[in-house]
């Protein structure tokens, strides 16, 4: 794919996911360019043929792929990606805290930075999902919500530095959603799953993306998303 400079961008990380996928898709949908960063090269080829696939692992130390760095702009952002392994702290290896925080908080920040000049060029859209809403010291699932608490705060930082550039951050706090990241969770706490009772994932990512029609001059900061007839 050749983006041209007239082009909307969109990139999505976690794009081969149970949410990535429609993110992607809708993405497409709305006309944007969109850069899909995965794992899995069999599963980013299984994604539009218009998505540019992009292979980076985020729980190694690599750094952002080069292809990233020469973004001329960049319109839109959806850090997606995550892992939420549960494990209690006693039983939280050292290399599991690593790991969980390279794919939930340091990859994120190094992609940011990565792609900043074009979502300054761009007066682009940083949006990080974060966890299930005022999610706070759970048992057994401290490394996940640490974490994603130190996403929080980085979305709030670079949001105070970056508004001079007309750059927007939104952190996205959704229920549960019924993805296969979601069932695995559940086992592990061994609690029940019903797939019909979480929120679609399709819903989910029009949701998400229901930020960026937001007017000049006012646009969602935070959004908790949940289902009706649930606290």
């Amino acid at each position: 794919m050749v983006i041209d400079h007239t082009d909307r961008v969109a990139l999505v990380t976690g794009a081969t996911g149970g949410l990535g996928i429609p993110l992607v898709s809708q993405l497409v949908e709305q006309k944007y360019r969109v850069i899909a960063v995965g794992r899995s090269h069999e599963k980013l080829t299984e994604l539009p043929e218009e998505v540019m696939p992009v292979i980076w692992d985020m729980s190694t130390h690599s750094e952002a792929p080069e292809i990233l760095l020469n973004l001329k702009r960049v319109d839109v952002v959806v850090q997606n990606a995550g892992m939420a392994d549960v494990a209690s702290v006693a039983s939280t290896s050292s290399d599991l805290w690593d790991t969980m925080f390279r794919v939930n908080v340091s990859a994120p920040a190094k992609l940011t930075t990565a792609i900043l000049p074009g979502l300054r060029a761009a007066q682009g859209h940083a949006i990080f999902i974060n966890a299930a809403p005022k999610m706070s010291g759970v048992p057994n699932w401290s490394g996940y919500v640490a974490s994603k608490a130190a996403l929080r705060e980085f979305a709030d930082s670079l949001r105070e530095e970056e508004s001079r550039n007309g750059i927007r951050v939104t952190s996205i706090y959704p229920k549960g959603t019924a993805t296969r990241m979601l069932e695995k969770v559940r086992e592990s706490f061994g609690a029940s799953y019903d797939p019909n009772r979480e929120i679609n994932p399709a819903s989910m990512a029009t949701m998400i993306l229901s930020v960026l029609d937001h007017p000049a001059d006012a646009y969602a900061r935070e959004l908790s998303v949940g289902k009706p007839g649930t606290s």
